[in-house]
């Protein structure tokens, strides 16, 4: 049994955790502290445009979803933005320094990581 008095303590406890911060205000600013943060060169930016135009259309394609049923959309579209951004990771990943493709194992939405055979 609990005592009375340590339930006090636990919400002030509960109430000393700092609230997440908000990191990404758009898709758009995520896209850009991506591509700060992995230090994309000029001679990756094909790849990257490439990398970044999928993950923007896939981030308006899941804005626009009305669908209550389907709250992501309708799974062929979902297959369809899921193998669009996964050949734009793998081009992608062909142009990263070593160092570079570290980072982008830690941020990166998994579903672009390249599979390990």
């Amino acid at each position: 049994m609990i005592a009375a008095n340590t339930i006090p303590a636990l919400e002030v406890s509960i109430r000393r955790i700092p609230a997440p911060r908000r990191v990404r205000s758009s898709p758009a600013d995520y896209v850009a502290s991506l591509k700060a943060e992995l230090g994309i060169t000029e001679h990756q930016l094909r790849a990257w445009g490439e990398f970044a135009a999928a993950l923007s259309a896939n981030s308006r394609r899941m804005q626009g979803t009305d669908d209550e049923d389907q709250p992501f959309g309708l799974i062929e579209r979902r297959l369809a933005a899921l193998d669009s951004m996964r050949r734009a990771a793998r081009e992608l990943f062909t142009v990263l320094r070593a160092g570079q493709q570290c980072k982008a194992f830690q941020l990166l939405p998994l579903c672009c990581l390249p599979q390990s055979t």
